[in-house]
């Protein structure tokens, strides 16, 4: 979908600097370490907040389909 592997950052000194944080080779390796840790320490609230924003990131994707005239399904 949408991935970032690295970028290079230009200086105002004109030197360039490539820029790559991976921890691993897949792009959602952290987000299932910090999954694995949820579940692991019951931690209710981290949760429910992934789940918040879960849920504002479809409520701005549901706007622009319907702004778009896109009905999907």
């Amino acid at each position: 979908m949408n991935v970032l592997t690295g970028f290079t950052e230009g200086l105002n000194d004109g030197t360039k600097e490539t820029v790559d944080v991976k921890v691993d080779r897949h792009r959602m390796y952290e987000e299932f370490v910090a999954f694995e840790a949820m579940i692991a320490h019951h931690d209710l609230a981290a949760a429910k907040q992934r789940m918040a924003h879960s849920l504002a990131v479809m409520n701005v994707v549901d706007a622009a389909l319907a702004d778009a005239g896109i009905k999907l399904g």
